[in-house]
Parts: structure tokens; C-alpha cells; sequence
């Protein structure tokens, strides 16, 4: 299966559950197949910074197997790239801050002088 296939069909991954001679479970994230590094093979535990990292369950969620206390709500977060499996255990990247407000006007110029009688 390729990742352009996948993006016609509407899906973002592909999840192949014997891969490596069925030894290892493998996840495609194919939301960056139309990337200039689209082609490029991704082999690290985190993913590239275009992959915006959620934990939790998502709030419009019907998961009817979660007691109401072990709901936990969604959340953004980071990849420990220590780690060599995928993870959510460091704070999300900091997003860009707030934009700078504008500046102010430039003063008006001076009034000439009053006329002298």
C-alpha cells in the first residue's frame, strides 16, 4: 500500500500489523505524503515536526468501556526522541507567541507658528 492510495482514499495511516516478516507492527503517517519530503523514509520513534502529538480520548468520543473518572481529556504533547518507541512524555512544542501589537501612529507634525499680527 502506498500513502498517496491511502490520501485518495481518505485515510491519514496505514497500519500494517505484520511487517518485518511479521515480527514488529509498523504505523505509515501518510499526512505528509504531499510534503516536499513526502519521500523521504521516516525511521525514528518520533515523528516529524509537521505531526501534531495528542494523548488522551477525544472529546466528541463515544467510548462506553471508560468509567467517567478514567476519561482522561485530550491533550497536546511531545516525543521524547530518547525514547525508541513512539511517545507522549515531554511538554508539546511551544507554539509561535502571541503577534506583536501594531505600533503606534507617528506623532503628527508640528503646527506652524501663529501668524504675527
Amino acid at each position: 500500500p502506498s500513502c498517496w492510495e491511502a490520501r485518495a482514499n481518505g485515510y491519514d495511516t496505514i497500519q500494517l500489523t505484520r511487517s518485518f516478516g511479521g515480527f514488529s507492527f509498523e504505523l505509515m503517517d501518510c499526512r505528509g505524503a504531499d510534503l516536499p519530503s513526502g519521500r523521504s523514509r521516516w525511521e525514528e520513534a518520533c515523528p516529524p515536526s509537521h505531526v501534531e502529538l495528542r494523548a488522551g480520548v477525544p472529546a466528541k468520543r463515544y467510548a462506553p468501556a471508560f468509567i467517567d473518572d478514567a476519561v482522561v481529556e485530550e491533550r497536546l504533547c511531545g516525543c521524547d526522541s530518547s525514547k525508541s518507541y513512539l511517545n507522549c512524555l515531554v511538554p508539546p512544542p511551544s507554539p509561535p507567541g502571541p503577534p506583536l501589537p501594531p505600533l503606534p501612529p507617528p506623532p503628527p507634525p508640528p503646527l506652524p507658528p501663529p501668524p504675527r499680527p
